[in-house]
């Protein structure tokens, strides 16, 4: 879903899907920035979804797929705090392959980690 309200953020992403969306109109060198986090946004349909919104935006010229990584697990660790994704595993480098495969579909630049 590209819009809504969402369970880990508690509010809507809307106000910063019109802020990217205006910035489209003035703007010709958009890097789009997706941390991709299993189990979270790594459906086929979210990446398309997400990947159809960048498309339509005039000004975007690349879309950058981050892997979900756990490296602040040992800084909550320290500060005594829970860390809420537990021991989630970082997307497949396979995954990431296949998700950008979909977005270059659409004719988008896509860079792995970049």
């Amino acid at each position: 879903m590209i819009c809504g309200t969402f369970e880990y953020t508690g509010v809507s992403n809307a106000t910063i899907l019109e802020n990217l969306k205006a910035l489209g109109e003035r703007h010709g060198d958009i890097w789009v920035r997706m941390p991709i986090v299993p189990g979270l946004n790594d459906s086929d349909v979210d990446i398309r979804a997400a990947a159809e919104f960048a498309a339509s935006l005039r000004g975007v010229r690349q879309v950058c797929l981050l892997s979900y990584h756990g490296t602040a697990r040992a800084k909550y660790r320290r500060l005594g705090q829970v860390y809420r994704p537990g021991d989630l595993a970082p997307p497949t480098r396979q995954r990431m392959e296949q998700l950008a495969d979909g977005i270059r579909a659409l004719g988008l630049h896509v860079v792995i980690d970049g």
